[in-house]
This record gives C-alpha cells, structure tokens and sequence, in this order.
C-alpha cells in the first residue's frame, strides 16, 4: 500500500510544537507491510508473480479480482459512477499496493469523483487499495457486509481555508450512505476533509482507522445507529485561522470542526477507546441536522486539547464514561442533557469549568466518581441559566431551562480557582460523598435559586459502600383526583435505613417568565398523594440516600382532560392532507401512548406542507363557542436536517360554510416532542395573551365540522408524528 509520507509533515505544520509523534505513530499503525493482503496461495505470473487485472478508468468489477500496482493516474476519473465499480456480491478484490490519482487537485472539480464506488450489493471485500484525489476516495452506498481493510483513503476532497459551511461543502475519504453490518478497519483516512462518514448507516464496525488532520471532522455521523467506532485515530480534526498549539489555540474560531461529530439522531451508538485529541471539539455530540442524538455511550476516549471543548453533548440519554477530557477550554460542556451518566472522567487544567451543565434543560443527571483540577473557573457549574466563559459567575441571565434533580457523588476536586462545585437556578440537587483538595471537603458555592440541594456524607466514608436502588411507582392518574407516589420499592444493598425526598413538578424544558417555580408538591416521606387539578404533563421525583450515597428515580404523570377525546382507537376517522404525499399511514398505536390505550400514530413522507384532520368526513357538529383551549399530547420523530420549517403545530378549526379559524404557537412546540411527550394547550378563548398568533376567517364557533392540525419540515426524509390526548378543554 502507498503511505502519504507527507501527511505528518502536513499535520506538524499545521498544529506546531512537538505532538505529532502520536499522530505518526497512530498513521503507521493503521497500515500493514504492503503485502499483509497477498498472504497465501496466489498464482504466479502479472505483477510481481501475481496474476492481476491492470486498472481501467470506469471499469466495473463482478468477480474476485486482483488489480495490478502501481500508481495509476487517470485524467478522466469515470465521474460520477467512479473510477473502478464492483457491481455484484460476494466478490472480493485485492489490490497489489494499486493508487488511483485523479487529475483533479483534492477532488475539487465537478461533477463529484469517487475512486472505488461500492453500490447496491452485499458481502464485498476491498483490501489494500488507494484512491487520492477524489472527491471521495470511495463510496459505499445502499450496501451490507461490505469489508474495507488495509486501504488508504487519505488526501483526497479538503479545504482548510473555509468558513462556517456546515454540510454544505462534503467530501473526504470514504462515505457511507445508507450501509449496514459492515466492517472499516485499519485504514488510512487522513489528510481530508471528512476522514469518514456514516449516512443513515447502522450496525457498523469503525476499527482501528487512521483519520487524523483532517480540516472538518475525522468521523462524521448522521442519522446512524448502533455503529461501533472503537480505537481510531481521528485528532486534528480542525480548521481556523492562526491555530498553533499551545500559543494561538484557545478561544480560537473552529468553525464546529471536531475529531467525532454526532447528528442528526444517530442514537445507540458506542464510541470507545478512540483518540480524539486536538480537534476542534474533540467529541461533539448536537441537533443541527435534525434531530438530537440519544443513548450513545463514549468511554474510554481521550478528547484532550480541544480549543473548546474536549466533549460537547446537547442531548438526552447519552452517557460519558472513563473519558480524559484534559487540557481544553472547557472539560466536558453537558448543556441541555437530560439523563446523562458522567462517570470516571478526567478533566485536568481546564481553562474554563471542567464539566459545565447550563443554559439547556438538564434532569436526573448522574456525575460521579471523575477527577475536577486546576480549572481555570469552577471544576463542576452546574445551572439553567447561560453563564458563558466571559460572564461573571453571579450573571442572572434573563432565560430559564429545567435544571433539576441532579446527583453529584463522588468526585475529586482540587485547585479549581473559583471553587470545586457552583450551583444556582437549579431545584433538587444532592451532593454526595465528594472529596475536594488533601482529601478535605469540597468548596461548594450556591449562588440564587439553588433550591433543594443537599450534602451527604464526606470524602471516602465508607468507600466500600454501594449506593441505594431508587423505584417509584404511580397510581392511577385522573384529573382532580389524588395520586399516589410510592418509593417503597427501594432498596439498599447494604442493608442501611433509606431518607426519602418526592417531589412533583410541572413537566417543562423552559421556564417562561425566567422565574424557578415552586414544586407543586414535596414531601421526605417514601409516600406522598398529590392533587393534579389541570390536564398537563408532570415530573414525580424520587431521591433516596443511605446517609452516604444517594439514587434517583422519576416518572411522568400525564394528566388527560375530562370528557371525550379524538384520538382514543380513532385512527380511521382521521384523515390526511399534503401538497405532495408519496407515502402516508395512519394508525392506531398502543405501545407509544400518552393516556389511554392508544395514540394515533402519523407515518409521512410529506415535504412540504402536512395535515391532519378529524372527522375524515368533515361532518362534526362541535359548538366550541364556551370552550376556552383545545388538549393535546404531540410526540415526534423527524430526522429531516434543520428540523421543523416553522412554528407548529398549527391548528386550523373549519365550519360547513368556509369559515375558519388558524391558531399558531409563538413558539415551535414540536421540537421539544422530538422523541418525547409534550402538552400543547392550544388557547380559544384569548389566544393572543397566551403567545399565539391567531387569523380569524369568519368561523362560526357554533357549528364546527373539523379540526386540522399542521406540520411542516425542512427536508423529505420520512417522520412520525404521534397525537393522544386530543380533546376540548374546559376550566
């Protein structure tokens, strides 16, 4: 196989000092001797006594094949079908240290060039093969159980010089479209602009790559679940003017560069043992192409170096285990994470917090056991509010999120400036057994609003304790009837007494106005009954501690209006409605449910505008002239880039004789659903005191026959959209 000597000249330049033996070090590691591939019986004759198929540009493959070596340059690529195809399954092709160069520089030129395209089959094996060049060094697309190994990849589409481009400019070693249960392993995907991509491709093994320098990300992931990605080398994923590490590197403009960047809801993914040092971000995990990702789990990388922030996660459910996360300007930047398990992570000389959780919701979060030191601010910030790394820890910023119901056990701190741990606008909160410098207590500061935090225990008592098992269970629920909350389910392995904590909350991302609400109810007693006297969505929160170490536990209370609704086991008197609508399913849905026994769940494809609408026949009779809101529990799941095109749901109310009413939110409703249950309260009776914008078209509230609701996305890819609950309200 041909190695680029000059990529490590290339990185060195561009990231300064002496930390590229590493990198070097990664490169050469991921390529075997040139004949790893030719072990074996293979007969004589061809190049170098091997039988072998010289290379042609356009050629397809449907065959094992071996193609001959040596550098090939082809002037004309075979764009855009790629310069060698192989068009069958089970076909294997070996290459005797073959590169394709394309006369394009970088594979800046269109149409978009591919050196090896993998398209439409299944059981494929590439090995020992180059492309340079390109636009991509190879493409695999609609295929499964394809095998790429031992091939360099590197120095193909890449420009370091570009701005804020997001995925508009793609390109870079080897794209995955819409593959499954394929293996990449021990490839050189360096010097580009994407090391590798995964598009809506599941159940793939990404080993032991070299992806390192690349100018936007060494691994790129939208769309895709339940890959594994596991010792690669994808540093220096990073571009901005001026960087030279250490002197010109933090604060500095990356453009959302990161060595691994997740989006777009790849979800169930495991991201272990990867270096992932000096990118942009090292691990950025966010929602700008759709929805957010959830459940992965990232342990045992080591994301160091980062001019911002060795980890970035926006998102719910993901956990952060064994990471080093040191020497960056932020540790680990947690905004917006419900649900995250932040475990045994190190983040050492921070020039910031080493772990940050603010300005997005953030609940019934687990950080425990990691190592905070000698941060240049506070080694854990934890609030709903925006405290940016400029801002004075005291700012009270003027937005609210729902920080709350947190655990901190644990830790280690030492040498962090402003003090080891700094909570505000934050309700619930439980600081257990955290040790700070020479094994002292930690310097814990509360700044406004810190409201239910509680300290346990101290540094290594009892080290060989376990923590209580925390389980809360619920009545049944009815409006204006008592509930009962019940954490007697609880456990602890130790056998200690067990402290209870129940609180009930509404169910909220955001606070508006930007005030901490008092609970609606709460009690220390491993029961409580509380009084629901609105329909909504509400948060029961358990917390028990054995004096020591502390667990959580929470469950939602949806709370259905009284009287009929629409959507209970009503799916076939719904209809649909779309400018365009390739595919739409309506269905009655008894797993994914709010209330009752089933939802109506909402399968389109619908690009453009989307509607829902009851009674199919529009023959309703509703006088809705005293009804003050309309109820309604929305969910969602839409992997369309940018999200919702809009502010929705929209609701739009029609009588027999053309007059209507359209009712919109203020603010976009839908994506919070994204994956979760969400309450709309749709206002009839003062819709504009209440945020939405109404446009009344003569509608005769009297005599209403149907009911409309809307949706709108970015994008075509297919989405969901669930409704329960759906009735009309009265105070």
């Amino acid at each position: 196989m041909r190695i680029l000597t000059w990529l490590a000249t290339i990185l060195c330049i561009a990231c300064g000092g002496d930390t590229n033996s590493d990198l070097d070090a990664g490169v050469d590691a991921a390529v075997p001797p040139a004949d790893a591939a030719l072990d074996g019986d293979a007969p004589d004759g061809g190049d170098g006594g091997v039988e072998c198929v010289p290379v042609v540009a356009g050629m397809e493959i449907d065959g094992d094949t071996v193609l001959c070596g040596g550098e090939v340059r082809l002037e004309d690529p075979g764009a855009p079908e790629g310069a060698v195809r192989i068009v069958a399954d089970d076909v294997e092709v070996r290459c005797l240290e073959t590169s394709l160069v394309s006369a394009s520089p970088n594979g800046v030129d269109d149409p978009v060039t591919y050196g090896f395209v993998i398209e439409g089959v299944r059981g494929v094996v590439l090995e020992g093969c180059a492309a340079q060049g390109f636009r991509y060094g190879a493409m695999l697309r609609d295929a499964a159980a394809v095998t790429i190994r031992d091939c360099d990849f590197s120095a193909n589409f890449t420009d370091p010089s570009l701005g804020w481009v997001f995925d508009s400019v793609q390109g870079g070693g080897l794209r995955l479209e819409r593959v499954r249960d394929s293996v990449i392993e021990d490839n050189a995907l360096g010097a580009n602009w994407n090391g590798i991509e995964l598009r809506d491709s599941h159940r793939n093994t990404i080993v032991r790559n070299a992806a390192a320098g690349c100018s936007n990300t060494g691994g790129f992931l939208l769309g895709s679940n339940e890959n594994a990605i596991s010792d690669n080398d994808m540093s220096y994923g990073i571009r901005g003017d001026g960087l030279e590490f250490p002197l010109s590197w933090y604060g500095i403009d990356t453009r959302d560069s990161a060595s691994l960047l997740v989006d777009g809801g790849s979800s169930g993914n495991r991201i272990e043992g990867n270096d992932l040092r000096y990118g942009g971000d090292g691990l950025f995990l966010r929602s700008v192409y759709g929805a957010c990702p959830e459940w992965n789990v990232a342990i045992g990388n080591d994301t160091s170096f980062s001019p911002h922030n060795a980890i970035e996660n926006w998102c719910d459910h993901n956990d952060f285990i064994d990471n080093e996360a040191s020497e960056s300007n932020y540790g680990l930047w947690l905004g917006g994470g419900d649900s995250m398990l932040v475990s045994g992570n190190r983040a050492i000389g921070s020039r910031v917090d080493g772990i940050s959780i603010q300005i997005g919701e953030s609940r019934h979060d687990v950080i425990e056991g990691n190592t905070i030191e000698g941060s240049g601010r506070v080694g854990l910030l934890l609030t709903g509010r925006e405290v940016q790394e400029w801002d004075p820890l005291d700012r009270f910023a003027d937005r609210l999120a729902n920080s709350s119901h947190d655990l901190i056990s644990r830790n280690r701190f030492a040498n962090n400036a402003d003090g080891d741990i700094y909570v505000f606008s934050v309700r619930d909160v439980t600081l257990a057994s955290n040790c700070g410098e020479d094994g002292g207590e930690p310097d814990v500061r509360l700044g406004p609003e810190a409201d239910g935090v509680r300290t346990i225990g101290g540094c290594d008592e009892r080290a060989d304790d376990e923590p209580p098992a925390a389980v809360l269970e619920a009545g049944p629920i009815t409006l204006g009837s008592p509930v009962l909350l019940d954490g007697s389910g609880s456990s602890d392995p130790d056998g200690d007494d067990l402290s209870f904590v129940l609180t009930v909350t509404p169910d909220r991302t955001s606070f508006s106005p930007a005030e901490l609400p008092d609970p609606i109810a709460t009690a220390v007693e491993r029961q409580m009954e509380v009084l629901l006297e609105a329909p909504g969505i509400f948060e029961a929160n358990l917390t028990v501690d054995d004096g020591t170490l502390a667990a959580l536990a929470s469950t939602l209370l949806f709370v259905a209006p009284a009287g009929p609704e629409l959507t209970e086991g009503n799916a076939a008197s719904w209809g649909t409605e779309c400018a365009k609508c390739p595919s739409t399913m309506v269905a009655d849905d008894g797993e994914t449910r709010a209330v009752g026994a089933s939802s109506v769940r909402f399968e389109t494809d619908a690009p453009f505008d989307f509607s829902a609408f009851h009674p199919i026949g529009r023959d309703a009779e509703w006088d809705l002239s005293a009804v003050p809101y309309i109820s309604l529990f929305v969910r969602t799941h839409n992997p369309n880039a940018g999200g919702w095109q809009g502010q929705f749901p929209v609701v739009v109310l029609r009588d027999p004789a053309g007059g209507s009413m359209t009712l919109t939110p203020g603010t976009d409703q839908l994506r919070p659903a994204e994956g979760r249950w969400v309450y709309v309260r749709v206002p009839l009776a003062d819709p504009e005191g209440s945020g939405w914008l109404v446009d009344d078209d003569g509608l005769d509230r009297t005599a209403v026959s149907s009911l409309e609701v809307h949706a709108d996305t970015w994008d075509w890819q297919p989405y969901t959209i669930w409704f329960d609950g759906l009735a009309f309200g009265s105070e």
